[in-house]
């Protein structure tokens, strides 16, 4: 009964480790949408003829894409690409790391020519 329990326990645990990040990442979407739809109202920018102000269903996840898709943008911009020139950099004061490194870059860039040409023509 004892090992039940600490399986049952076991499995219990595991699953809470799924479905806690998974509920709080679309708890979490749906405040942002929500969020972002009632700050901005941009329904005031749009009256219809009888001088209501239309409510457009769906732009509050536009919103929410385009701030992630920015977002995405800076970090990629600012943050990813200035530690991937620092390590660049790092490497090739190294001896034994710049050599490495320069024959994993021409095998990579090698492998992606191939793999262009391949694209290109539809044959190897």
């Amino acid at each position: 009964m004892n090992r039940l329990a600490r399986a049952l326990f076991r499995y219990f645990v595991k699953g809470m480790l799924v479905v806690v990040p998974v509920g709080a990442a679309i708890f979490l979407m749906y405040w942002a949408v929500a969020s972002i739809d009632k700050a901005l109202n941009l329904s005031d920018l749009w009256v219809d003829k009888t001088g209501k102000h239309m409510y457009i269903p769906g732009l509050g996840i536009l919103n929410v894409v385009v701030v992630i898709m920015i977002m995405g943008v800076l970090v990629t911009n600012v943050i990813t690409e200035p530690i991937k020139a620092w390590f660049k950099r790092w490497f090739a004061r190294l001896p034994i790391f710049a050599f490495l490194y320069s024959v994993d870059k021409r095998f990579d860039r090698s492998l992606c020519w191939r793999r262009e040409k391949v694209q290109r023509t539809g044959t190897g």
